[in-house]
Order: structure tokens, then sequence, then C-alpha cells
């Protein structure tokens, strides 16, 4: 019998764990463009973190880990220019 199946229900858990870690259910308030533009940036943020510091480091090292990480720290930074305009925003 084909482990498709299993194969399939595994990566739907993997996913659903990930968005929930994410807070991809969660509702922006005020929910407007900037919000929402603002909230899937910071929760793109988080899985970045993520992904740099508890999965990267445990992946035997290689030209193409390096490589990945090189671009998601890049990545990253990109979004940590939006979580700095979010905080300047907040205090005024």
């Amino acid at each position: 019998m084909s482990q498709l199946p299993d194969q399939i229900e595994e990566a739907k858990a993997v996913s659903n764990r990930i968005r929930a870690a994410l807070g991809c259910g969660e509702i922006t308030e005020p929910h407007t463009p900037e919000n929402v533009s603002r909230a899937r940036l910071l929760r793109v943020r988080a899985g970045l973190c993520h992904v740099l510091t508890e999965i990267m480091p445990g992946i035997t090292a290689s030209a193409e880990r390096d490589e990945l990480y090189a671009w998601l720290f890049e990545i990253h930074s990109v979004t940590r220019a939006e979580e700095c305009q979010v905080r300047l925003e907040a205090d005024k």
C-alpha cells in the first residue's frame, strides 16, 4: 500500500503546527490594509527567527546550508525594518 496518504497527513500536520505558531488565525485590529500587512510581516519575522535560531543550527554545515542561511538572514533584515517602523509609530 502506498505511503502517500501518510505523507500527505504528515505534511498537513506540520503545516498546521507552523501556521498556529505563526499566529495565522489571529485577527488584526483595527483591520486596515496597513495593519494587516504589518501583522503578516511580523509573522514572517517570527518564522524566520525560528528557522535561523532553532532549525538551521541543527543542519550539518555545507555550502548549501550557508547559502540558505545568508538568504534567510537578508530576508529577516527586511522584516526587522518593518518592526522598527511599527515601534516608531506606536511611540507617537
